[in-house]
């Protein structure tokens, strides 16, 4: 039967940018029974699904499988009386001829590009689409029997001895009992609190002997893996949730018609998750999409990983017991996977186009690929798990920076910082005057700061003409080697006399290494800053509060490094920069002079934005860098461009973020994203004044308050400024000290446990 529209696709949003993760399989779900329910409710009441299959039985020539489960709520009580729910049962393909094994949907259909549809193959196009059944009244539904106390039987309608086009049926599929299968199931309901609420159980079994386990896997990446990033997997209208499902449906046979383009998972997940840096995209001009439901376009070409390509078990992790297939990543290459990635390479002999190149080995067939490029039996370097380590990561293992001691630190003394770079492998220290890796593309500095309980290192005199906000910087290459290892270095800066409260020494910059054995040492290794606080006026240290996790990061990130490798994996000192008195400003495009005296006086220059300048504060730009503006995947009404090293601009309007933008959790640590905010959080500033000499003078910013920056950060609309105005909050202030609690009212309303709490506006669940 053909169908006009793409059955597979549905909804895929901005949700599923980066919403499926790195391929083949790995979910929840069970083979084994369970004890009955204790009672029965309806699914309106349930806050929550379980699903079990406790049972597939096949006829022994084929016939139509059936299915029992049974479904429970949070309290282990049955549900009833639900119906719609979908099914699709596969078999595991074996591997041969080079060819991995892969899942075969017994269940397809045909999609047709119609006339007049969208897309970039000739109407009249068909494809091949797995899909699934459901227990409808509709013809070619199966037959649903609830059994009662939440344990009901599914009887498919397709005959697993009768897939065949000669029958009608899509595609060819003979049945196997002697390969590993699987059933999957799509169920979920609206409870009473307006909730969907969701099950993807899955059964895994052998027909031909009835074996649950010590069958044949695929199972090479977690659910769990993907939802460090997407906060919660959910495809195809929210009803789709598990790896182990997807891999039900985007076999290697189907296909987008629109397209042209092939649904595997393996392909289509990492050419997702590649993006914008698609060779097809970044060099060939080609638009990576999927045409989904009802003709929707999802375009994949500005999706941009947050992390290196290249960290293969971020989502194949063979240490994971969950995931005992995950290594074939790098033991068992195939064109189809490799082309995913790398589609400028043209493997089949073909003539490449101006944006590719043929593969360095001739024509290949998947046969051949383990050859070179396969696990421990490849003939030449080339192995998958070789060319895809990142050289500069495993040499950042060699490096730590340790401040041992940091002296002097009362108000008007000149801080004196006792440090070393040590290898942790050998214990062996590294000599940051002579030895190589600090020459050419090396660096280290020291960072003074002050105070931990906001940074504003008013009088720091660092940078040009007192660069704003910016901590005292010292070249660590004009240290005092102390003879042991260690280096001392003093700064020429005194902490200033009015300067109160703690501070903070931070240690950062790169080594350089010859990883490539060209003798020059230019490659960047990024390694982890050290801080280490210490006390001013304050009886005792006080160190500066911690709201986000640096792991809950690199969940995404991998290793967080930013500023050409010298700022790395360490949210405490990316914040002694990233405090509330800092902007770009010195960094954006031609400041005039108008009295030619070489001081430059006026900021009459504006950034791409239309902006003079752009707050750089962390609790404003991160929480708007994520949000985005763009109208199909951002939150924000505008975007954001911040100006960096060289006055290069960073336009992050189409970041889409791949998790729920309004699970605070997926960045901050318990509950520290409620309000009220801590007394002594500062302001943060949007201006710094008509001149030059302006920067470092706190006292003539404009300055938004620190409730109203952190909200303003996503709900930028004049709406919502005019609610913050109107509850105490400001936006063009130029008092030299905002802090938090100081005016605003927010948490009158929103404060923790009252009505419109954060949790209750952003509909944060534990």
């Amino acid at each position: 039967m053909k169908n006009k529209r793409n059955h597979l696709l549905t909804n895929l949003g901005v949700a599923c940018v980066i919403m499926l993760v790195m391929t083949l399989t790995a979910c929840f779900g069970s083979s084994s029974s369970t004890d009955s329910p204790i009672s029965s409710n309806p699914a309106t009441s349930a806050s929550s699904l379980t699903a079990t299959i406790t049972d597939v039985s096949i006829p022994d020539s084929g016939g139509t499988p059936t299915v029992s489960f049974t479904i429970t709520d949070a309290n282990g009580n049955g549900v009833t009386g639900l119906t719609g729910m979908r099914y699709i049962i596969a078999k595991l393909v074996a591997s041969a001829d080079g060819e991995p094994s892969y899942w075969q949907s017994y269940i397809n259909t045909t999609a047709t590009k119609e006339a007049g549809d969208p897309g970039t193959t000739k109407d009249g196009t068909t494809a091949v689409q797995a899909t699934t059944e459901n227990d409808s009244s509709e013809e070619g539904a199966g037959v649903l029997t609830e059994k009662g106390g939440g344990q009901y039987e599914y009887v498919f309608a397709t005959d697993l001895s009768a897939v065949t086009t000669e029958n009608g049926k899509a595609l060819d599929v003979p049945y196997e009992p002697e390969l590993t299968h699987r059933v999957a199931m799509q169920i979920s309901a609206t409870n009473d609190d307006g909730e969907t609420i969701w099950a993807n159980p899955i059964y895994d079994f052998q027909p031909s002997t009835g074996d649950t386990t010590g069958i044949t896997t695929r199972d090479m990446a977690l659910t769990s893996s993907c939802n460090e990033c997407h906060d919660d997997l959910a495809m195809h209208g929210g009803g789709r949730h598990e790896v182990k499902y997807c891999v039900t449906c985007h076999n290697p046979g189907t296909v987008d018609p629109n397209t042209g383009n092939n649904l595997d998972m393996a392909l289509m997940v990492h050419k997702i998750h590649r993006g914008a840096s698609l060779p097809s995209v970044a060099d060939g001009g080609e638009d990576y999409e999927i045409y989904g439901y009802h003709d929707t376009e999802h375009d994949y070409s500005t999706v941009v990983f947050p992390q290196d390509i290249r960290h293969c078990e971020k989502c194949h992790n063979p240490s994971d017991e969950e995931t005992p297939d995950a290594s074939n990543y790098a033991e068992v290459p195939y064109i189809r996977a490799c082309e995913a990635c790398h589609d400028d390479i043209v493997f089949d002999g073909n003539t490449p186009e101006d944006w590719q190149v043929a593969h360095s080995g001739g024509t290949a067939t998947n046969a051949e690929c383990a050859t070179c490029h396969g696990g421990s039996g490849a003939t030449v370097d080339g192995r998958i798990a070789g060319v895809h380590v990142i050289a500069t990561e495993v040499a950042a293992a060699n490096f730590q920076y340790n401040i041992l001691s940091v002296k002097n630190t009362d108000p008007g003394e000149f801080p004196k910082v006792k440090f070393s770079v040590t290898n942790p492998l050998t214990d062996e220290t590294y000599d940051v005057k002579s030895d190589p890796q600090w020459t050419g593309s090396g660096s280290i500095n020291i960072k003074i700061a002050w105070n931990t309980l906001d940074y504003n290192n008013t009088d720091s005199e660092s940078g040009d003409e007192g660069d704003p906000a910016q901590p005292v910087s010292l070249n660590g290459e004009t240290a005092t080697a102390n003879g042991d290892g260690t280096f001392t270095i003093t700064s020429d800066i005194a902490i200033p006399a009015g300067a109160e409260g703690s501070g903070v020494v931070m240690i950062d910059g790169r080594p350089s290494e010859a990883l490539d054995d060209d003798g020059l040492y230019d490659d960047r290794i990024p390694v982890t800053n050290a801080v280490k606080y210490f006390k001013i006026t304050d009886d005792e240290t006080v160190e500066r509060r911690e709201v986000v996790s640096m792991d809950k990061c690199n969940n995404c990130h991998g290793f967080l490094s930013l500023h050409g490798s010298n700022r790395n994996n360490k949210i405490e000192a990316c914040v002694i920069c990233h405090n509330p008195n800092a902007t770009d400003i010195v960094v954006r495009p031609a400041m005039t002079d108008d009295d030619e005296d070489d001081v430059p006086d006026d900021f009459d220059a504006t950034g791409t934005d239309g902006k003079r300048e752009e707050s750089i504060d962390f609790k404003y730009m991160i929480h708007a860098i994520h949000a985005g503006s763009s109208e199909e995947h951002g939150y924000r009404e505008a975007g954001i461009v911040v100006y960096g090293y060289g006055g290069r601009a960073h336009d992050y309007s189409e970041v889409r973020f791949p998790g729920s933008l309004n699970n605070c959790n997926m960045c901050h640590t318990e509950d520290t994203y409620l309000l009220p905010m801590e007394d002594d959080i500062l302001a943060t500033t949007i201006g710094t004044g008509d001149v030059f000499a302006d920067l470092a003078d706190p006292d003539v910013d404009e300055n938004i308050s620190p409730m109203s920056s952190v909200c303003s950060s996503c709900h930028d609309s004049a709406l919502a400024q005019t609610h913050m105005e109107q509850n105490g909050g400001e936006f063009d202030s130029t008092q030299a000290v905002i802090t938090a609690n100081a005016s605003e009212t927010c948490a009158i309303c929103h404060g923790d446990g009252k009505t419109a709490d954060v949790n209750t506006v952003h509909g944060i669940t534990e």
